[in-house]
């Protein structure tokens, strides 16, 4: 079955980059077809295809966040391959991500997303697909915004030469991100460079129902991870591929990207 897309047309321009994010870039509303058909090479189990709707639009960071952009917000730097103001920070756990969204809401003037209390994030009531403030995307937001409206194996290309920095590319780290091809939408290192925290707990059975803007079960005990890293193979690179970690995991190869609600 071929992939099928609606998607309204945004009005919002792009934002531009600044010391503390990347560059904002704005993706429609829209339906597509999550996860791999059964005869994709290197399928796993996870990853059964059903429609999802998405019904708000989005502001999609155009990389992940840099070293340079985090240690601006928090203060820091964690990475192993630091410095390099260029490269996307890594050595940060899933609550490091979300300090560091309410952190950057806080500093442009809008509403924080999430409740933190020690280790535990709960999205506030007022925070929700209509918020302004900045989060992590949730699963399905991830690979809508990855896949751009096409069917690659990965983000804007068949070949992951072309757009990832990956085990078969790379030089044993990280890179500056934005140095690869960028998907259609103009989104760089969706693929590769490093694992990408989403909002989502793991659950392995997503179901072949249509859902419309899934967040994810409400608890487990692990979060999930996108995109393949510089240290993945080809196979981990696939957009419908999916990983999970305790969320309290610091790795050199997990870092993350931001999103905020648009209009």
């Amino acid at each position: 079955m071929g992939i099928r897309w609606t998607a309204a047309k945004g009005t919002a321009k792009v934002l531009i980059a600044t010391a503390y994010r990347p560059r904002l870039v704005p993706v429609a509303a829209g339906s597509f077809l999550m996860g791999s058909l059964a005869t994709e090479a290197g399928r796993w189990a996870d990853e059964t295809q059903h429609p999802v709707k998405l019904s708000h639009p989005l502001l999609v960071a155009q990389t992940p966040i840099t070293q340079g952009q985090y240690e601006e917000v928090m203060g820091e730097n964690p990475a192993e391959f630091a410095p390099d103001a260029e490269c996307p920070v890594e050595q940060v756990s899933f609550l490091d991500a979300v300090l560091y969204c309410n952190e950057l809401s806080q500093r442009e003037g809008l509403p924080r997303c999430y409740q933190i209390r020690g280790e535990q994030v709960h999205w506030l009531p007022t925070a929700g697909h209509y918020a302004s403030g900045y989060r992590l995307p949730t699963e399905a937001e991830w690979e809508y915004v990855a896949r751009a409206n096409q069917r690659w194996l990965y983000a804007g290309s068949d070949g992951p030469e072309r757009v990832a920095c990956f085990a078969g590319s790379a030089s044993g780290r990280t890179e500056p991100v934005g140095k690869r091809a960028p998907n259609d939408w103009k989104l760089h290192d969706l693929s590769g460079n490093v694992h990408e925290w989403v909002w989502d707990y793991y659950q392995a059975e997503l179901g072949t129902g249509e859902v419309c803007d899934p967040r994810g079960p409400e608890a487990a005990e692990e979060r999930v991870l996108r995109g393949g890293a510089w240290c993945s193979e080809s196979g981990a690179l696939r957009l419908a591929h999916r990983l999970s970690a305790p969320p309290d995991w610091r790795r050199n190869y997990i870092g993350f990207r931001i999103v905020r609600a648009m209009g």
